[in-house]
């Protein structure tokens, strides 16, 4: 949508700088105009006070009422009532002037006289002389003339000034937006693990190109060199992966072989069964291990495909179904009618799931309920056992940590960081929390909420 585009465009930071840029120039403009109509104003408004005065003292030699009456008659004929009001109140009574006077305190009301017309307003000076008193007045339409030409020259200087800052300056910005865009769209592509991704550059010297170019050349430097050390450290584990995993393989068939070919075994058979396990157990970490660093390696776009977790969920229920009534468990399933389709690697997402599953069935014990719920924006495992103190959340996915109670049950202290590295590989998050459904009256049964969030297809 349009407004939902320009949100998006007034909130990135280069049209936020091109606005408050054209902003803060407006205001220095107008602060300029401002200061100088006011300083002209002034100016003018002092140059009509002196004519005022000037004409005042050119009546001060006239001292009979009559004489002073002729000389304002005069000087009424030949002015501009709408202009210069000039009017005379003679001691004995008599009028002249070119406006009908009408007194109130200090000042006078002035109404026009013979049908000629006056200003709005005039500037005043009221002087008593020995003969009569004696009113001008100067039109202050001059100032209005200035007002109207400063407002004039506002808007034909400002006005297109503005309009002109604010293309340019976003056209310049959402230019910038765009390349702000592509650097945000290669971090997040080399968040998934596509490493291949590079922003073009212009061919440049690094001290001739912009702040921005010089960003895209050092993020596409470093692009590459996390290349290269990822490639070097995928082929290293498959190097350990091929080197250790056929000792560990060799191990377990001389244990095989050394139990046949024991006619009275001087080594109790337990001990072999020890021994053998350990030797699983450590293929075991070593195989979890390799898969989160695959994992963490990131996934490419061809291992992106349209997963449906809800048909996901229902094989994950159908296979431990029968796995958590042998310990009498309630296994539950809970899934939207419709189809929740995500982007992802459907093995992986498969294994998520089922690391928490067996992770609840492990520790909740009998008896307990346990629900698996398909969300439109990822999945959740929760059940009713005794949960996770909030101080060891962020401690159980570190790779082999187990928590003090767990350490006699069987696991190798890699299922939760799996689920996180998977999570994180799908441009999701995993969380752990209170299972809101269990009994938290005591800690023991405050029960577990395990939260995988996926981005919505398409973001």
């Amino acid at each position: 949508m349009p407004s939902a585009r320009l949100r998006q465009l007034l909130r990135a930071t280069p049209v936020r700088q091109a606005l408050g840029l054209t902003a803060l120039f407006a205001v220095i403009n107008m602060t300029a105009l401002g200061g100088t109509y006011l300083k002209m104003r002034q100016d003018s408004l002092r140059a009509l006070e002196s004519q005022l005065t000037r004409h005042m003292e050119e009546l001060e030699v006239s001292a009979t009422p009559r004489a002073m009456a002729a000389i304002v008659a005069a000087k009424a004929e030949a002015a501009d009532p709408a202009e210069t009001v000039i009017a005379f109140l003679g001691r004995d009574g008599s009028r002249s002037g070119n406006a009908r006077v009408k007194r109130h305190g200090g000042g006078a009301d002035l109404f026009p006289l013979d049908g000629r017309p006056l200003a709005k307003e005039y500037i005043q000076e009221v002087r008593q002389f020995d003969s009569g008193l004696v009113i001008l007045g100067a039109s202050l339409a001059p100032l209005e003339d200035l007002r109207r030409t400063f407002s004039e020259l506002l808007l034909l200087t400002l006005g297109p000034t503005v309009l002109l800052s604010l293309l340019l300056g976003s056209w310049s910005a959402r230019r910038n937006a765009h390349r702000l865009a592509a650097i945000e769209t290669m971090l997040a592509q080399l968040s998934r693990g596509e490493l291949g991704s590079r922003l073009p550059e212009r061919p440049a010297d690094l001290e001739t190109m912009d702040d921005l170019d010089r960003v895209a050349f050092r993020l596409n430097r470093m692009a590459a060199r996390l290349q290269d050390t990822v490639g070097a450290l995928q082929q290293v584990s498959a190097d350990i992966a091929h080197d250790l995993r056929t000792p560990l393989q060799r191990m377990s068939a001389h244990l095989e072989t050394l139990r046949q070919q024991m006619p009275t075994p001087d080594v109790p058979p337990a001990a072999l069964d020890a021994l053998e396990q350990e030797i699983t157990r450590a293929s075991a970490i070593f195989s979890g291990l390799l898969q989160i660093a695959r994992i963490e390696g990131g996934l490419s776009a061809d291992d992106l495909q349209p997963v449906d977790l809800c048909e996901v969920a229902r094989q994950v229920h159908e296979l431990y179904l029968p796995v958590a009534e042998d310990q009498q468990a309630d296994l539950r399933l809970r899934t939207p009618v419709s189809p929740c389709l995500q982007s992802g690697q459907r093995d992986l997402l498969m294994q998520a799931m089922i690391n928490l599953v067996e992770n609840a069935l492990r520790h909740a014990g009998s008896q307990a309920e346990i629900e698996i719920a398909v969300t439109p924006d990822g999945f959740e495992i929760s059940d009713t056992g005794p949960g996770i103190p909030e101080a060891d959340r962020k401690s159980v996915t570190r790779r082999l940590y187990r928590l003090e109670r767990s350490r006699s049950t069987p696991g190798n202290g890699l299922g939760l960081a799996l689920v996180e590295a998977i999570a994180s590989a799908h441009g999701g998050t995993f969380t752990l929390k209170n299972n809101p459904k269990a009994d938290n009256s005591t800690a023991n049964h405050a029960g577990l909420c395990a939260r995988v969030l996926l981005p919505k297809s398409g973001s």
